[in-house]
């Protein structure tokens, strides 16, 4: 008896249930197609008007650049180093294009006769490479390491 009892619930369960399922969905579709339909409102804002600035020269912006090696800037372009009297000479590199050969600086570096300046965003000095002779150091780099020591206590 129990168990014929509980057949008639299960399927009355069932019968309403997916009565009650098929009646939900169509609320949502009636729904979700209310609200495609309806317009959006336009919504307005006051705001202040803002009038253009009527000067025709715009702010000079400061240079503020920090103190790079061999008298260098960081951030200077290519310009304002040639102004330094540096000479560039391009060089084709894949790895870091902007990148020059620079001959004529305001502090070289005697031991160190080949330096590469690669300029980034908006033309700015980010990098210094310097190289010196294959010949130069010993296998222990006792003389890189002395110029270290000695110009980074500067």
């Amino acid at each position: 008896m129990v168990r014929i009892l509980a057949m008639i619930i299960t399927g009355l369960l069932l019968t309403y249930g997916a009565q009650a399922f098929d009646i939900a969905r169509e609320q949502a579709k009636a729904s979700a197609s209310d609200i495609l339909a309806a317009k959006p409102k336009v919504q307005s804002i006051d705001a202040p008007t803002i009038k253009a600035a009527t000067s025709a020269k715009a702010p000079v912006k400061q240079k503020d650049y920090s103190e790079a090696p061999l008298g260098l800037a960081w951030g200077s372009s290519v310009k304002d180093t040639k102004l330094q009297g540096v000479t560039l000479r391009a060089l084709d590199t894949k790895n870091f294009p902007g990148s020059y050969e620079a001959t004529y600086l305001p502090k070289p570096i005697a031991e160190l006769p080949k330096v590469v300046l690669s300029f980034g965003a908006e033309d700015k000095l980010w990098r210094i490479v310097t190289y010196s002779d294959p010949s130069f150091d010993d296998d222990q780099a006792s003389k890189g390491l002395y110029l270290y020591k000695k110009y980074i206590s500067c």
